[in-house]
C-alpha cells in the first residue's frame, strides 16, 4: 500500500511541474553543416545538431513549454535559460529547421555559442512563451511572467526532477528575448518593483541584438507594440531596460550586437553598455550577399567573441 501511495504522490508531483509531459528527443550532438546562405562565417565548433534531452510543460497553456539540454562535459556550473526573439509576437524555442539539422536549437545561428556551454558544465533550457495576439492578456508583462515561471521551474521541483543544476541561473535572449533577459536582470530578486510581480533572483543575463533603449526608434516600436493595450495599466517605462536596470544589486549583464544590425540598431547595446558599464561584444559588420539577406545582420552569434563569453560566464 505504501508503495502505491508513493507512486500516486509522485505522479501528482510530476503533473504539478509538467514533468509528466516530458518527451525524449534524440539524437545528441551530431555533425551539422551551416544552413544555406549567410552568415557564411559560422564556426562549425560553435554549432551542433543536438536535439533536447526532453520537453516539459512549465505552466498551463500550450505555449508554456521548455526544452532541456543537459550538460555533457565538465563540472556542473548552473543553467542558462534562453528566450527566443520574434518581436514579442512570433518565434519559437527551436527556430526554423535547417538543412540536415531538423532538431537544431533555435537554428544554431542564434545560440550556437550558448548551446556549446553544455561542454563547460552548463545545462541549457530554451523556452516558449505566450506571444502577443489579439488577446490583451498576452500583452506586457505576459512573456516576462512566463520567463519568471520558467526560471522558477528551473529553480524548483521541476528543475530537480529534470536534473538541471540551478546553483547559478543566467537568462539569455535574442532580439525581443534579449529585452526580456535584460528585464529579468533589472528586476532580479524584487517583489513589487513591477506592481504585482515577484521576480526570482538570477546570476546574470545576456542580451543578443536586443531592443534595450526606448529612445531609439526601432526599440520604441517593439516595446510600444508589446505594452500598448495591456489591461493592467503598465507603462512603457516599466518595460524599458535602460530605465529599469538602474537599481542596486542588479546582476551582471553581457551584450552581443552586430555593428550593422538593420533590425535593431547597435546604438541600443552601446547606450546600455555606456550607461551601466556592461561589457559589449560589438562583432563588427555581419556580411550578407544581397538585400534579400539583410536580416542576417540581426544574427551576430556566428562572429561572437567566444573567449570573452567564456570568461564572462566563468566569473558568474
Amino acid at each position: 500500500m505504501s508503495s502505491l501511495l508513493s507512486r500516486s504522490a509522485s505522479r501528482r508531483a510530476l503533473r504539478s511541474v509538467g514533468v509528466g509531459a516530458a518527451l525524449a528527443i534524440t539524437p545528441l550532438l551530431t555533425a551539422c553543416p551551416p544552413p544555406g546562405g549567410p552568415p557564411a562565417t559560422v564556426d562549425q565548433n560553435y554549432m551542433s545538431c543536438s536535439g533536447p534531452d526532453a520537453e516539459y510543460i512549465y505552466r498551463f497553456t500550450p505555449e508554456q513549454r521548455l526544452d532541456v539540454f543537459k550538460h555533457i562535459a565538465g563540472d556542473a556550473r548552473g543553467t542558462i535559460v534562453f528566450v527566443h526573439g520574434g518581436g514579442f509576437s512570433g518565434g519559437d524555442k527551436r527556430g526554423n529547421p535547417v538543412p540536415d539539422c531538423p532538431s537544431a536549437a533555435y537554428a544554431n545561428i542564434h545560440m550556437g555559442p550558448l548551446l556549446k556551454q553544455r561542454e563547460n558544465g552548463w545545462d541549457i533550457v530554451t523556452i516558449n512563451y505566450r506571444l502577443v495576439t489579439g488577446d490583451a492578456a498576452t500583452k506586457f508583462p505576459g512573456a516576462l511572467i512566463d520567463t519568471i515561471e520558467a526560471v522558477k521551474w528551473v529553480q524548483g521541483l521541476g528543475g530537480q526532477l529534470a536534473g538541471v543544476n540551478a546553483s547559478r541561473v543566467i537568462v539569455a535572449g535574442h532580439s525581443a528575448g534579449g529585452t526580456i533577459a535584460a528585464l529579468m536582470g533589472a528586476y532580479s530578486g524584487t517583489q513589487g518593483a513591477l506592481p504585482g510581480v515577484d521576480f526570482p533572483s538570477i546570476n546574470g543575463w545576456i542580451g543578443i541584438s536586443a531592443p534595450l533603449d526606448y529612445n531609439e526608434g526601432n526599440a520604441k516600436a517593439n516595446i510600444d507594440a508589446w505594452v500598448a493595450g495591456n489591461p493592467f495599466g503598465y507603462t512603457t517605462a516599466q518595460a524599458n531596460p535602460m530605465v529599469q536596470y538602474n537599481r542596486p544589486g542588479r546582476p551582471a549583464g553581457y551584450l552581443i550586437h552586430a555593428n550593422n544590425d538593420l533590425t535593431i540598431p547597435v546604438v541600443n547595446a552601446q547606450n546600455m553598455a555606456n550607461a551601466y558599464g556592461i561589457p559589449l561584444d560589438n562583432v563588427g559588420d555581419v556580411s550578407y550577399p544581397s538585400p534579400d539577406w539583410s536580416w542576417a545582420t540581426h544574427w551576430p552569434m556566428s562572429q561572437a567573441n567566444y573567449p570573452n563569453l567564456l570568461n564572462w560566464l566563468a566569473a558568474r
